[in-house]
């Protein structure tokens, strides 16, 4: 790793410790995560969303699913209603956060995909162990019975593709 990405990887993680305590204890009331789900799920629920398919079920609202380099079971938030794209990523990684605004972007606009966004946190932890993550960003892409199509570049040329055709 190049000392000016480990730099901003040291004052990313300092800056996370700054915040824990707030994000351990928010507060009560509504976070912006219950307010997104309680609208995607209202929105689902429409006549306008279920006109010609069948009512699909709310995205998931945690971005990302785990904690940073912690494992988690991206598989249970799989629905056979659409494609998922798992999104292996890293706040530290600067191509990372040029394509997470694009990933952002399909995951709100295409009803028949969903992306499911995982932090790797750092290296050798044990969501880059278990899933052999070695390059950020890196993706899985699984049909809709949760069977893989593609990883790595294969995934990143199928994730092009389809979204080209849906344009």
């Amino acid at each position: 790793m190049p000392p000016w990405e480990w730099r901003r990887a040291e004052i990313w993680k300092a800056s996370q410790r700054n915040t824990a305590t707030y994000k351990k204890n928010p507060g009560p009331g509504l976070q912006t995560e219950d307010l997104v789900f309680a609208r995607r799920a209202a929105l689902a629920n429409t006549p306008a969303a279920s006109k010609g398919r069948a009512s699909a079920s709310p995205k998931p609202s945690l971005k990302p699913l785990n904690r940073p380099g912690q494992d988690a079971d991206f598989m249970s938030y799989f629905t056979p209603e659409r494609i998922s794209i798992v999104y292996f990523y890293a706040d530290w990684c600067p191509a990372c956060r040029g394509v997470s605004p694009v990933m952002d972007a399909i995951n709100a606009q295409d009803p028949d995909m969903q992306v499911l966004f995982m932090n790797i946190g750092d290296w050798n932890t044990p969501v880059t162990q278990k899933y052999g993550i070695t390059s950020v960003p890196h993706f899985k892409i699984y049909d809709k019975g949760g069977n893989l199509l593609a990883e790595g570049r294969s995934a990143r040329d199928w994730l092009l593709q389809a979204t080209a055709a849906r344009r």
